[in-house]
């Protein structure tokens, strides 16, 4: 605290306490006690690391990967400087390109991607983002309270501010490094791949799966002019498998043909006996034009090193391994749109809260035109007998139990008016008589797709919405994604096709639930009275949908 009063009273800013220091290439300034190997005033990636001893052995692995930096910030316990400071001090310099972060909390994270969204055309920002789990969610007043997590927000914030997040140190320098010429203008929708051994171009394909992005598939003319090109022993599909008698012409073709479609091509080469690595090399050094749609993969060691440095050294984005060049594409993929500016954050005062009752709460939602699946909110079981339309859905309203299926709160298929009020009866022992608010029942809706939609007010964030595959086991399996209001149905859609569900989804009325997103992320914004909000299941059929529970938390 005194250490804060002094430098406030004397306006000195303090980087630190707790931190490396800084290094400045341009100045020849190397405050810290770190070597400066790397570091060269001609160079246009900075390095920002939260941590001091995380940012000794980056240093380190920069000058092994043959990366130069022009600045490194390490920014410790941040009692006065931190990464927005510092992002705004290095991006004054226009000579720099790239700025990679490393960090494990990030300490106005709004601020911190308003910033990256800001800079976007002129910079390029990578993040890669330590303690990315969380726990102790158990007590979350709703499912998106506690499927809220830190991790999914942070990629949601990268998605929506063109931040390239990263998910290892060795992916933050190559990122940094392809970066540096513009790859965002890779057409990553579709990739050909072209390699000359067939294991190679199966690893390259099944992270392309994994990381929800697509192999392109050859028109009939190009399969034409490959067929005419190429040996005929070379099965023409996509991974393109060139053998590994392939020689510079096999190569050569192969990149000229790839080269007149919109995909991004990814070239793998090992180095085989009769792989022409140094000719290729200096064929795709007299041909810059391929620079902007082509990511090299040079695979292997000591063979490969110096033609892979002189392909850096002129532009080429190029990789050793080629899951972490398919990687690097998902991440340019999803940071290059649709973009939004995060909008700014009232800092509020915790309230007390209170749940909406099912019948405040489907007039509500029934007003902004959600499919909501109507029913009646009885508080004694005598009202049973106002039921005329069986099997019915019967749901306990307690505060005891917040996920109502879970607690064993549900009961489904209730034939007639007998087994309703013995259902009642067990529903009603499952909490204290002063806790047990009623039962709300509804028609059975008929079977479909479970989703999820949520939404909460995050003191750091803003307003949360949630989506994604819903039903009783939403957060196990976990298969969700997240943006910040205002959202676009553009957004949406990107999001959703990153998620396993989402073949599902688009067999279906997508936009529906597209549409329906968009409505509780426009009512979180009319009604700020409105804290937490689940919507689980939201059934999608073919045509249509309806929303069969919800939950609604609201200020007192």
């Amino acid at each position: 605290n005194s250490l804060t009063q002094i430098i406030k009273k004397y306006k000195i800013r303090l980087l630190g306490p707790n931190c490396l220091g800084f290094i400045n290439a341009d100045l020849g300034l190397n405050a810290t006690f770190a070597p400066t190997q790397t570091f060269d005033p001609r160079a246009d990636v900075a390095l920002i690391s939260q941590s001091g001893a995380m940012a000794v052995a980056l240093l380190d692995m920069a000058r092994e990967q043959g990366v130069s930096l022009r600045y490194m910030m390490s920014i410790g316990n941040r009692m006065d400087v931190d990464e927005i400071d510092i992002i705004r001090f290095i991006s004054l310099d226009t000579k720099v390109k790239v700025i990679a972060v490393y960090s494990e909390a990030l300490g106005r994270p709004d601020e911190f991607f308003r910033l990256c969204y800001q800079l976007r055309h002129r910079v390029s920002v990578v993040l890669l983002k330590g303690g990315s789990t969380t726990s102790g969610s158990a007590a979350a007043l709703s499912h998106t309270g506690s499927l809220s997590q830190p991790d999914r927000l942070i990629t949601a914030a990268c998605r929506q501010s063109g931040v390239v997040r990263v998910s290892g140190v060795r992916q933050l320098f190559t990122s940094a490094e392809s970066l540096r010429y513009g790859p965002r203008s890779l057409n990553t929708e579709a990739i050909n791949i072209i390699t000359n051994a067939g294991g190679p171009g199966i690893i390259a394909a099944d992270t392309v799966e994994q990381q929800s992005l697509a192999l392109a598939r050859f028109t009939p003319a190009m399969l034409r002019n490959l067929g005419q090109k190429l040996s005929s022993a070379i099965q023409l599909t996509n991974p393109l498998d060139l053998l590994g008698d392939a020689d510079l012409k096999r190569f050569t073709r192969s990149i000229e043909i790839m080269s007149q479609t919109k995909a991004v091509t990814v070239l793998i080469v090992t180095p085989q006996t009769m792989t022409p690595i140094k000719e290729l090399t200096d064929w795709l050094l007299d041909k810059p034009k391929y620079r902007q749609n082509l990511v090299v993969v040079y695979l292997g060691g000591l063979h490969m090193m110096s033609s892979a440095e002189r392909l850096r050294g002129a532009g080429y984005a190029v990789f050793t391994y080629p899951d972490e060049a398919i990687r690097h594409l998902a991440a340019v993929r999803l940071a290059s749109g649709p973009l939004m500016l995060l909008p700014r954050v009232n800092k509020e005062e915790a309230t007390p809260l209170v749940t909406l009752t099912p019948d405040k709460m489907e007039k509500l939602i029934a007003r902004i035109g959600l499919p909501v699946l109507s029913g009646k909110f009885l508080r004694r079981s005598s009202e049973l007998r106002s039921i005329k339309q069986f099997p019915v859905a019967m749901k306990i309203i307690s505060s005891e139990i917040v996920h109502k299926a879970a607690g064993g709160g549900v009961k489904l298929q209730v034939p007639d008016l007998i087994l309703a009020q013995q259902a009642w009866v067990t529903l009603q022992q499952l909490v204290a008589a002063e806790s047990f608010d009623g039962i709300f029942v509804q028609p059975m809706a008929r079977p479909g797709l479970e989703l999820f939609i949520g939404a909460r007010r995050d003191p750091s964030f803003g307003t949360i919405i949630t989506f994604g595959l819903g039903g009783n086991q939403v957060e196990i399996i976990n298969d969700l994604a997240a943006g910040f209001a205002p959202l676009t149905s553009k957004y949406i859609e990107t999001a959703l096709s990153g998620l396993r569900c989402y073949t599902a989804i688009r067999r279906l009325d997508q936009a529906a639930f597209i549409r329906s997103i968009l409505a509780v992320a426009d009512l979180m914004a009319r009604k700020p009275v409105i804290m937490e909000l689940d919507i689980n299941p939201f059934i999608l059929y073919a045509q249509g949908a309806v929303i069969v529970d919800l939950r609604l938390i609201c200020k007192k």
